[in-house]
């Protein structure tokens, strides 16, 4: 089966129209469903990734995006957020000693941030549109789930 990929402005195009029917998407499937219905609109072999989605989404201004976050245990270092697969930045912090530590990581781009001994993990996405149309900046807010959920 074969597909095309669309351009960056044929997917902005196509997240406003979402936007502009739908306020608020409680889940990055069904935009991703409905982005990629809009999409075939124009063509019957455009696709897109959750990813690439998520990326232009966030890019583009045109959302806010809450994500919900759930903490996981884990000792790895981390090269890429989970979020925008941006490369992410140590947050380190001087010893009485001279030396360094890593207390955590944080994104540059979308502000994902997570603490060193215990990782933030994105769950859900929710997808909203901004009041007042485009931003410059990426519109982004997470929220911490309760143990259990």
């Amino acid at each position: 089966m074969a597909y095309r990929l669309p351009s960056k402005e044929e997917v902005e195009h196509a997240i406003a129209a979402v936007l502009r029917r739908e306020k608020k998407l409680p889940s990055e499937s069904r935009f991703l469903s409905l982005v990629r219905r809009e999409l075939k609109r124009k063509d019957k072999e455009y696709t897109i990734s959750h990813e690439r989605l998520r990326r232009i989404a966030l890019c583009s201004g045109l959302c806010k995006v809450t994500i919900h976050t759930r903490e996981a245990p884990t000792r790895r270092p981390m090269a890429k957020c989970p979020v925008c697969n941006t490369r992410v930045k140590a947050v380190k912090n001087e010893t009485i000693y001279g030396g360094t530590v890593t207390l955590g990581y944080e994104c540059p781009f979308c502000g994902y941030w997570t603490g060193g001994m215990k990782r933030r993990v994105p769950q859900r996405y929710v997808f909203s549109s901004t009041e007042g149309g485009k931003r410059d900046v990426p519109v982004v807010r997470f929220m911490d789930m309760p143990e259990g959920e």
